[in-house]
């Protein structure tokens, strides 16, 4: 349901090329086990397409985060005001959750931002010693699981739409628990 005549008023927070933030975060660190290895059939030529053929790690994830419903939001300014703080917010406190796509959208339904980025776990003894892991980045975090990581983002989340003015409903549809009748 995109409405093309406002693509013009997306705001694009940070755009990188996938490739381009690969090369950026993992380019010394691959330098320096190429220069380690004595074998050239152990090399890699390049980290990025090792990763986006791999089975055991996405190339990157992607948050998408709104306010409200397309029944019930606050004003645009708002809403973007309260994305651009979320957008800065895990920036800042997730150093290794690597940001390199970040785009509010106002062109559809509800105003949303696509927030695309790269776990990066540090610390490993064999191979790089930084490479994407979003279990070890987790870890470099201190989280024990995706979950307890996914609600810290959400009481943050809560946390900067407050400081806009805004409550957060509780919705069942999102993972909220049922209420009982009574409580109902």
């Amino acid at each position: 349901h995109i409405d093309f005549t406002r693509s013009d008023e997306n705001i694009y927070i940070k755009q990188q090329s996938l490739e381009d933030a690969y090369d950026e975060l993992f380019g010394e660190a691959l330098q320096e086990y190429n220069a380690k290895q004595t074998r050239n059939d152990r090399k890699i030529k390049n980290y990025f397409d090792k990763i986006y053929r791999s089975k055991k790690e996405k190339p990157f994830y992607e948050f998408i985060v709104q306010v409200g419903n397309q029944n019930d939001q606050p004003d645009q300014k708002k809403c973007e005001a309260i994305l651009e703080d979320f957008h800065k917010m895990m920036q800042k406190d997730y150093p290794n959750m690597a940001i390199f796509n970040s785009v509010i959208h106002v062109d559809e339904s509800t105003p949303h931002l696509h927030l695309d980025f790269i776990p990066i776990g540090e610390g490993y003894k064999k191979g790089l010693e930084k490479r994407v892991s979003m279990q070890k980045a987790l870890q470099n975090l201190g989280f024990s699981n995706y979950a307890d990581f996914r609600n810290e983002l959400m009481q943050k989340f809560e946390i900067i739409a407050k400081n806009h003015d805004i409550e957060r409903k509780r919705d069942v549809a999102v993972g909220e628990r049922h209420l009982t009748i009574q409580d109902y």
